[in-house]
């Protein structure tokens, strides 16, 4: 009988979950979430999405400082 083990995969007709960019553990329903957008032009396009409210501190200065500068045009 084949099982699906992907902790992050849905299973039987469930929608699958968020999980966090950070740590890599699902976004349950009762955690506190944080959405963070990076600039689309840099390379850390990728790393926009969600985070628990906990592991987005660090990134979310970052985001910030990077938002601030990328209106600048050097």
């Amino acid at each position: 009988m084949f099982l699906d083990s992907n902790p992050l995969g849905p299973h039987w007709g469930e929608t699958p979950r968020r999980a966090c960019k950070s740590c890599r553990r699902p976004i349950l329903e009762h955690h506190r979430v944080e959405e963070i957008q990076f600039p689309e032009h840099a390379s850390s396009a990728d790393m926009s999405g969600s985070y628990h409210a906990e592991c987005a501190k660090p990134f979310s200065s970052i985001a910030h400082a990077m938002n601030m500068l990328s209106r600048f045009n050097f």
